[in-house]
């Protein structure tokens, strides 16, 4: 029942607000998302590798807490 509850308020949000959402989550997420046949032709899936400990990454943690200027290191 709580799950048809969020589906409805997805679909009624897409329909009332008008702009493109995005959502994230995972493989279960993408399952219960598209089990709805309205809402499986509303959204994209887009699938993001995992990242890599790498100096892509470590650059990327770098930026975020220089943009978020954080209290603490967070290592």
């Amino acid at each position: 029942r709580e799950q048809l509850r969020l589906l409805t308020l997805i679909r009624n949000v897409t329909n009332t607000l008008e702009i493109p959402l995005i959502l994230a989550g995972i493989g279960t997420a993408k399952t219960f998302l598209f089990s709805d046949p309205q809402l499986s032709t509303r959204f994209k899936q887009v699938t993001i590798p995992l990242w890599k400990d790498d100096a892509n990454f470590r650059g990327f943690l770098r930026a975020i807490e220089t943009i978020f200027a954080l209290r603490k290191e967070s290592n």
